[in-house]
């Protein structure tokens, strides 16, 4: 009877490993993320997978790593001051996939202009603080 226990215990298991590993299908994605004029590798940048909401973020290195499901997926690669690049892959392994990225000139020329105004001493006005 104690065999029979163990013999069906040691196949619960066995089912249990096997099921939960065939239908966890995840591939690695993995490369850099670099500036397309310099070269540069750019820490920080976003690697988003917009179907399962997963992303992974680039080291000191430029170098990114995102487990991701099997089959067709959608990134959006972003980082501050450049283009964002959305591309669509069909993964059946796992890939290597570098990215370069195009810098944006998203703000205009900023003009300060200042004016001179009297001095503190020579003011009527009380709690008045101009910038």
């Amino acid at each position: 009877m104690k065999k029979s226990k163990q013999i069906r215990l040691v196949i619960v298991l066995f089912s249990i490993t096997f099921s939960t590993s065939f239908f966890a299908q995840n591939v690695m994605l993995n490369g850099y993320v670099k500036d397309s004029n310099t070269g540069e590798k750019l820490i920080g940048a976003t690697i988003y997978e917009t179907e399962s909401k997963l992303f992974s973020v680039t080291n000191n290195y430029g170098y990114y790593n995102l487990s991701i499901p099997k089959g067709m997926v959608n990134i959006e690669v972003s980082y501050i001051g450049y283009d964002v690049i959305y591309t669509s892959l069909n993964l059946k392994e796992n890939k290597t996939q570098n990215f370069e990225m195009i810098g944006g000139n998203y703000l205009d020329e900023v003009v300060i202009v200042a004016q001179k105004e009297k001095p503190i001493e020579k003011r009527t006005e009380m709690s008045v603080i101009s910038i």
